[in-house]
């Protein structure tokens, strides 16, 4: 970016493409604020500066700014286009603000805009839109409508949101009818059923699936897990690696969690062994599944080695130590991490004084 500013600056016939491509290159590196610094500059600004500045906010996950940015255009009488509406409707899904995202359905509705959507953008954001509300019956309405020129974007968005919603018969007869099927919607399908421990429906579509990813395998093993299927969670684990599909940070932690569930020592190890072969560093969610787990299995100083190295800590990292300390009746300890943890500003929470109250009593 920095060789098109230097350009852009020497330019003598500046028009509102070359602002336009400025401000549009910046959003695209992320670089909103320096994006919107050009946008203020413009001499002149059209339909389509408006747009990409707007869209620049909502990508880059400013909703509030885009919306804001919306309602100062209207005030100049520069009417909206499709990719205008498209933006937006990721925003107020963004915002979580149903109200407005209804207005904003309305004024496409009167603009005649819904008959402009050659691409199939503008119904797949406002499917997306209404999926993430949970208003289902009007996601369902636009999806309908354009079920012929639905892409598999539209209906991974149908079968989330009633995934989400807990309408799971209406997410199977989507993913029945749905014309492509990809890694999200049979995983979206997996973890929906999981969610309401239907394990043999969800693991009959693990199986039939035609290509499995590693998120697709650890919604499988983490499903096992939830519904202590533990035995089985460790025996797809073991066909993961025998497959050659590389675990997830979020895979080997689902795994500790069992392990300590189970009390199941050798298991633990292993997967620790297997980190310390495979990752350079840890983050905090595997270093807080080894404080836990080894907690569980009973190794207290094994758990404190890994706490008191930790270069950061969150409140999972403080509770699952307190929680440790506290069930191996180590009252000291507890109330000496509790100490250090009020130091270092953290702010405890409910499971934090339970685990108090449990050591002192």
């Amino acid at each position: 970016m920095k060789e098109a500013r230097d350009l852009f600056e020497v330019m003598e016939d500046r028009n509102v493409v070359t602002w336009t491509s400025m401000i549009a290159g910046y959003c695209r590196a992320g670089e909103v604020n320096e994006g919107y610094c050009l946008f203020c500059r413009m001499p002149e600004r059209n339909i389509v500066s408006w747009t990409a500045m707007i869209g620049g906010f909502t990508w880059n996950g400013f909703y509030e700014e885009a919306l804001l940015l919306f309602l100062e255009m209207t005030n100049y009488e520069i009417r909206p286009n499709t990719e205008t509406f498209v933006s937006l409707a990721y925003a107020c899904a963004g915002m979580g603000f149903p109200c407005l995202g209804k207005q904003l359905h309305a004024q496409v509705i009167v603009a005649g805009l819904e008959y402009d959507d050659y691409d199939g953008r503008l119904s797949r954001s406002l499917i997306q839109m209404y999926s993430v509300f949970g208003i289902m019956d009007f996601a369902y309405y636009i999806f309908k409508k354009n079920l012929n020129n639905s892409s598999v974007q539209s209906c991974n968005a149908m079968i989330t949101g009633y995934v989400r919603t807990g309408q799971l018969e209406k997410a199977q007869y989507v993913f029945d009818i749905s014309p492509i099927r990809d890694k999200i919607s049979w995983t979206s399908m997996i973890d929906g059923y999981l969610s309401i421990g239907q394990v043999f429906q969800a693991s009959h579509l693990f199986n039939n699936m035609p290509e499995k990813d590693a998120v697709a395998w650890t919604t499988m093993i983490s499903g096992y897990v939830q519904n202590e299927l533990f035995i089985e969670a460790t025996a797809l684990f073991l066909e993961m690696r025998a497959q050659d599909v590389f675990p997830l940070n979020a895979t080997y932690s689902v795994l500790l969690g069992a392990s300590g569930a189970t009390a199941n020592l050798d298991m633990g190890r292993q997967i620790h062994c297997m980190l310390e072969k495979t990752l350079y560093e840890f983050d905090l969610i595997l270093e807080n599944s080894l404080i836990s787990m080894y907690a569980k299995c009973g190794l207290i100083d094994d758990a404190y080695n890994i706490f008191s190295t930790m270069v950061s800590r969150d409140l999972i990292s403080w509770n699952s130590m307190i929680m440790g300390f506290s069930h191996h009746g180590l009252a000291n300890e507890t109330l000496k991490v509790f100490e250090a943890m009020l130091e270092s500003g953290c702010h405890p929470n409910s499971i934090t004084f339970l685990g108090i109250l449990s050591a002192c009593s």
